[in-house]
Order: C-alpha cells, then structure tokens, then sequence
C-alpha cells in the first residue's frame, strides 16, 4: 500500500487527498448534525410529552375526585348512616322525608356517567345497589380490601370482560364508626376518552398502570408485547419520580417509555412511542444532507482536478526538462504564465544546471591542483616513527653515558607522545590512559621532585572499562598548572576509582590552593573559562562536554573546591562501555 501510494503522481495524490477530506468533512457534517438533530428532537418530545401526560393527568384526577366528592355528598347524611348501621331498606328525615339508599345510590350514578354501578353492603348481610349485585366477593372480602386504604378508595385490578375498574371504601358514621363498605364500577372507556386525544399528540400509545404494573386504561386496544410484558411495567411503575423515562428494545426497535406519576392514586400514566418515530426528522434531516454533500463532493472533485492539474502542469514540463537534460547541454527555455513558485523553481532548476555546466569544467583542474598541494603538504609533515627512533637513540645515549634518569625522562616523552598523536579510535580502555597518565607524572616528578606526590589507588574491576583518550591529563595538567600556583606546601594528587550501580566513578584529588566561589559556578559553564588556558589545552570544560556528548548528560565531571584545602574533580562513567570510534 504504502509503495502504491509513492508511484501515485502528484495530481492524482492532491485529487486523492482533496476528495478524501471532502468526503471525511460532509460524512461528519452529515452524522453530527444527525445526532444533534435526534438530540434537540428527543429532548423537545420530552417536553411535549411531559406537558400532554401532566395535562391528561390533571384530566383524569379531576374526573375522580369529583366522582369520590359526589359519592360522599349524598352518603355523609345521618339517616344514610342509620339505614346503614340499622339495617334498614329506608329512613324517614327529621323533616319527615322519607330517605331510601336504593334511590340515593341510583341519583349518584345518574349524575356521573363514568360510574356504571354502586353497591353499599352493611355488617348484616344486606346490600344496597343500583341493580342486583351478581359479584363474587363477599362482604368480608370487600372489607379486608377496603381496610388497606384506611378510609381511602382502594383500587382493584380492571374487569376486563365487563370493561369496568371496581373500587372499595369503608363507610364511617359520625364516631367515625365502620358501619359497611361501598363498592363503585367506573366504565373504563369514560376514563379512557380523558386521555385518547394523547394517541394522536404523541404518535404513540398511552396506557395507565397502578403500582403492580396493571394496565388500568389505554387510549387503544393494541396491547402487543410493549405492553403484556406485566413484569416491566412494574419495574417501571416502583419508581416514584415525578416524570422519567426509559428505554427498551422490543423486536428490534427501540421505544421509550416516558412515565408521570399521579399523588392521588399513585397511579402512572406512561406514553410508548417508536425511537424511529420520534426521529424521524433527524432522518430526513441527514438524508438532506447526505444528497446535497453528495452533489458537493462532485463538484468540489471536479474543482481540485482543475486546480491539481493547473499545478503540476508546469511542474510536469520541468521534470520533462530536467530527465532530458545532459551535462554541458542547453536548458530549454519554458514560458510561465504566473511569476509564482514554480517559475522560480525553473530559474533555480537552469542556473543550477549552468554551475553544474562550469563546475564540470573546472573540477578536473581544480583536483591536479589538489593533489599538488596534498603531495607538498606531505613532503612537509615530519614523520612521527622518525621522532620516536630519534628519542630511542637519546635514551640508549644517556644510559651508555650513565645518567638513567635522562633516559627514563625521554623514553616517558615518547610514551606520552606516541599515545597523544595516535590516530586510534578516541575511546581507550583506562589502564592505557592510566599507564599514558603515569608517563606524564614521571616527566613532572623530574621537574617537581620531592616536592610532588602521586598516588593511584584503583579497584582492578574497573580497568578494562572504557573512558575517552586524554580524560584524566587535562585535569591533572590543570591541577598542577592552577592548584599549586603560589603556594609552597608539598603537591599531593590522588587518582582513585571505584564501581557503585554500573557507574564508574574516578577521583582527581589534589590539596592545592582551591577554587573560590565565584568561579566554581561558571567553571563548567562557559568555553571563555578554558581558551586562554595555555597549560591544559584542552581544559575542564572541554573534557566535560566530550564525555557528556559521548555517554550522554548523566556522566561527565562534578568538581568540588574548598579554599585553601584542595579541589576534588569527580569523573562519572558508564561501566561495560565497549571501546569503539565516537
């Protein structure tokens, strides 16, 4: 693939990448105003909805409550109370009015068509009703119902086969006395047309369910599985929220289900509507989208062909230029329409080929005249094996004329000097620059004498680690030449080593006059410390900033310096550092 897209010509690659973001930049578009517009729907849908099930809500409640104050208007009189409590068919009013429970139960059901029938049942057996009672319940079991409402309407699951929802209740005296129970069937189709005109406001079906989960009424008789499933709803209806909403996936599709909750009956009052329905505009919306980005990315294509094409034209006729090209020949002239930079990369492309044209005259006379000057050059050069046979000869002198200390003293000149010119690899092992150190030391003892004193003290599992050439004479150069300047107490410098957590540690101690302050803080700073420095050479700067480009910003020197005490230079290595070319 990655070859495919290196042998793809630069108009074909910008067309490529131009259609490719194109496509990117509208798919993208497409999708996130996609989600946007299903947000902002679903979210102003739950608004809606939340405003049509509080309304249907207020609706129904009302509806009962009137019904439940109705009901208690006519049965709140005392002789209803003593015909119940008596037992008595009817009562005759302290206003000599004749007072019957049959017509009183039948004027209330006549007043509110929701009510179908309305039954009083006393404590002897004796029930009162609008028609014949032909329920299976007994008086009994009327009460044990009636008393979980302690006073209250108490709800029975729907009788769907009559299409009615029974409700019980005590009836109390004045005392406050259970003197029977009061059974009410509400037609459910009168509750329902509360609520119907939701089905077409929402798109979707609405239902009431009581704290089990029992469908109560609906606004349709399409009870699919949505609404069968008795063991969700009453996971739904547990909640006690105000208004909430859930999802759930049935036969593929997503439906939600938004919930409000009723205080009088804590009934719930649940819409179910489609996801595909509800953003269905979303749809539409990206579809849109998709058609006029479609259009777009044909048009924008066509654009970026033009363009690519408008730019590598010429750059096609130069590199027809430069594959025809041949040394010393003519560069075409190519007329340009626009001064831009593929005009100035022709300019360049033929002044280029006319130095070419001279450099290729000239550079066979220019290497003869090379190779002179090398050959001089060479001529000139003094041959190091002649120096070392020439201090060879000296030292065999000053032995045969018996002054040995000449001989050792020149013979550590050569060692010193053979090690410094060498053109070896930079990286030695320490035991050579150990042994190139001790040379040196041995030409200074002769100059410095008794009063000079040096000590080696190294652990021997170190000496085959590799450090880089002239690490350690710079800084012992630089001790006696700076250390001990002025000062007349006896030189003493100690060389010591050691291993701790694969580093290597080396110490240059010297008890010389010190270092002040000031100083110390730019020593390892700035190359201005070192240039003049006509002893060293090299200097501390230098030697740090080798090992540091070496072996990395962890190792290199740390100096430490007491006024007239001493300095100590501290040189970290790394260990197992094999000896090759920097």
């Amino acid at each position: 693939m990655r070859q495919f897209i290196k042998n793809i010509m630069i108009r074909d690659r910008l067309i490529l990448i131009y259609s490719f973001l194109i496509i990117l930049c509208i798919t993208m578009i497409s999708i996130s105003s996609y989600y946007y517009s299903a947000k902002i729907i679903t979210d102003e849908a739950s608004k809606h909805i939340h405003r049509i099930l509080e309304q249907s809500c207020e609706n129904v409640d009302k509806t009962l409550i009137d019904m439940e104050i109705t009901i208690n208007t006519f049965l709140t009189q005392q002789e209803i109370y003593n015909i119940i409590q008596f037992g008595k068919s009817s009562f005759v009013s302290e206003k000599l009015n004749t007072v019957n429970l049959t017509d009183v139960l039948t004027n209330i059901a006549l007043l509110r068509n929701e009510i179908a029938s309305i039954f009083v049942f006393d404590y002897r057996g004796k029930i009162y009703g609008t028609q014949n009672y032909v329920g299976t319940m007994g008086v009994s079991e009327l009460k044990a119902m009636a008393e979980q409402g302690n006073g209250k309407f108490v709800w029975m699951d729907p009788n769907k086969e009559e299409g009615v929802i029974h409700v019980v209740r005590l009836v109390k005296n004045s005392q406050l006395k259970d003197i029977g129970v009061i059974l009410v069937s509400i037609r459910q189709s009168e509750i329902e047309k509360l609520f119907k005109w939701q089905k077409i406001a929402t798109k979707g079906e609405t239902f009431i369910i009581n704290q089990t989960g029992t469908i109560m009424a609906s606004s349709g008789d399409n009870f699919d599985d949505r609404l069968q499933d008795k063991e969700f709803l009453g996971q739904i209806s547990s909640k006690q929220s105000r208004f909430y909403h859930v999802e759930r996936t049935y036969a593929n599709d997503k439906y939600i289900y938004y919930i409000y909750h009723s205080d009088y009956n804590n009934w719930k009052y649940v819409s179910v509507i489609s996801h595909k329905e509800l953003i269905g505009g979303a749809k539409s919306v990206r579809s849109i989208i998709t058609l006029w980005g479609f259009l777009f990315a044909l048009l924008f294509i066509g654009i970026s062909f033009i363009i690519a094409y408008g730019i590598t034209k010429p750059i096609k006729k130069i590199t027809e230029s430069m594959k025809a090209y041949k040394i010393k020949g003519v560069v075409p002239k190519i007329q340009f329409f626009n001064n831009d930079e593929v005009a100035y990369l022709y300019e360049t492309f033929a002044e280029m080929t006319g130095r070419l044209n001279h450099l290729v005259e000239t550079v066979y006379e220019q290497e003869l005249l090379r190779r002179k000057q090398q050959f001089k050059i060479l001529q000139s050069q003094i041959n190091p094996h002649f120096l070392y046979n020439t201090f060879d000869i000296i030292n065999w002198m000053a032995r045969a004329k018996n002054a040995p200390e000449i001989g050792n003293v020149i013979k550590s000149l050569s060692n010193v000097m053979r090690y410094t010119i060498t053109s070896d690899s930079p990286e030695v092992k320490l035991s050579d620059e150990i042994e190139h150190v001790e040379n040196y030391m041995l030409i200074q003892k002769i100059r410095y004498g008794h009063h000079l004193r040096f000590t080696i003290n190294l652990n021997e599992e170190i000496l085959n680690g590799g450090i880089l050439k002239l690490t350690l004479q710079p800084i012992i150069e630089n001790a006696l030449a700076h250390g001990f300047e002025g000062k007349k107490a006896k030189m003493n410098i100690e060389v010591s080593g050691y291993i701790d957590e694969d580093v290597i540690f080396l110490s240059i101690i010297d008890n010389g006059k010190g270092i002040n302050k000031d100083k110390m803080k730019n020593i390892l700073e700035s190359k201005s410390q070192e240039k003049n420095d006509e002893h060293t050479g090299i200097g501390l700067f230098n030697v740090d900033q080798r090992l540091k480009l070496k072996y990395g910003e962890a190792f290199g020197l740390d100096i430490k310096s007491i006024e007239g005490i001493g300095t100590e230079v501290m040189i970290k290595l790394p260990v197992n550092q094999e000896v090759s070319d920097v």
